[in-house]
């Protein structure tokens, strides 16, 4: 599961959709400096990368092993804000308890950390449920928590997977040169790659623990 999951940006079409995203990115660099212009670009854009997401997951908790190609988006409400709306709400519903850690005992409390720490566990299975279910409802804590305890060991492993590349991916971001254009290419590229193999992970792990998730 790993391994393919590592493996599967670099299939088929997958090389030439980061290729293509990462142009797009580095489009998108220069769009910024129109006010108006680069922000309506930033939102599409970030909608195509979140819409991108969701087709890897869906696809591969059915069945499919074969990377997508760019979303064709029709609804501009249906396919690329509804679905950015959803991961904000999951990431906020992830995130409630590091808020009220932080506000009650500050950042760099014991409690603010293992808030931060149960958020970033949360959030993957929170963000699966709502792909799968199509409503923000399925990030709902009586429904994520059980569903976690239900399918342990195997969504310790993956969940600390997506946080530890995350992590990596940010270091290596952080650490890119400061050339504009070319940093963010690079981080566009970088962060491709992320989403998929995070989507294809998530996606495999459901179609491995669907019976255990019991969510239909």
């Amino acid at each position: 599961m790993i391994t393919d999951a590592l493996s599967y940006p670099l299939r088929g079409s997958g090389i030439l959709v980061m290729i293509m995203g990462t142009i797009m990115g580095m489009l998108l660099q220069l769009a910024t400096f129109v006010p108006v212009i680069g922000l309506l670009a930033i939102v599409i854009f970030y909608g195509y990368f979140i819409a991108y997401y969701y087709q890897i997951l869906q696809k591969t908790a059915t069945g499919s092993d074969v990377e997508p190609d760019w979303p064709d988006v029709s609804d501009f409400i249906d396919d690329i804000v509804m679905p950015a709306l959803q991961v904000i709400g999951v990431l906020i519903i992830s995130n409630l308890l590091w808020a009220l850690a932080i506000w009650q005992t500050g950042e760099d409390s014991i409690l603010s950390w293992t808030g931060q720490a149960f958020g970033m566990f949360y959030f993957p299975m929170g963000l699966l449920a709502v792909a799968i279910l199509g409503n923000l409802g399925g990030a709902n804590p009586l429904r994520v928590i059980p569903s976690i305890l239900r399918t342990l060991p195997s969504y310790a492993v993956v969940g600390s997977i997506a946080v530890g590349l995350s992590f990596l991916i940010d270091y290596i971001i952080n650490a890119l040169p400061g050339n504009p254009i070319l940093s963010n290419g690079i981080a566009t590229l970088l962060t491709l790659y992320f989403i998929t193999v995070h989507a294809r992970l998530l996606g495999l792990f459901y179609r491995k623990e669907a019976e255990k998730l019991d969510w239909f």
